[in-house]
């Protein structure tokens, strides 16, 4: 169907493909390996036109996000909490907003792209500082 279509592929990656936390081996090992596998498929199909991009998120606020937070501790509404080393813009990705970057990296509007990592996250992941990360859960 993807060769008749010339369709595209989104593929969800996170963030910590590009180096993982420290609690997240596994997990940030197999998003690097989609990020790889993205690049390969791009690769692979494209004289049959079809694309693969691949998209690294960052921290996305789901309600089972929520949920584990509260379950290691954070208070309720943490999420307005959060200080602009962790949330810059003041509020967390919205699942809402990922599905809207995904629909134009699917859509006909993005038909150059082609093997592309796009990362939907509030800051530069160079930049990031872990140890005040750390400091708000110790300190609030």
């Amino acid at each position: 169907y993807l060769k008749e279509s010339q369709g595209s592929v989104v593929n969800i990656g996170s963030i910590n493909a590009l180096g993982g936390e420290a609690m997240l081996a596994a997990y940030s090992v197999s998003k690097g390996a989609i990020l790889t596998l993205t690049k390969h498929l791009a690769n692979l199909y494209d004289r049959d036109k079809i694309r693969f991009t691949h998209i690294n998120l960052g921290w996305v606020l789901t309600e089972n996000e929520y949920t584990l937070k509260i379950k290691d501790g954070f208070p309720e509404g943490w999420p307005a909490m959060l200080p602009k080393t962790m949330c810059p813009t003041g509020t967390m990705t919205k699942p809402e907003e990922v599905a809207k970057v995904i629909a134009f990296w699917l859509s006909d509007d993005a038909k150059p792209f082609n093997g592309t990592v796009f990362e939907l996250e509030q800051y530069p992941f160079a930049g990031r500082i872990p140890k005040l990360d750390r400091d708000f859960l110790e300190n609030g």
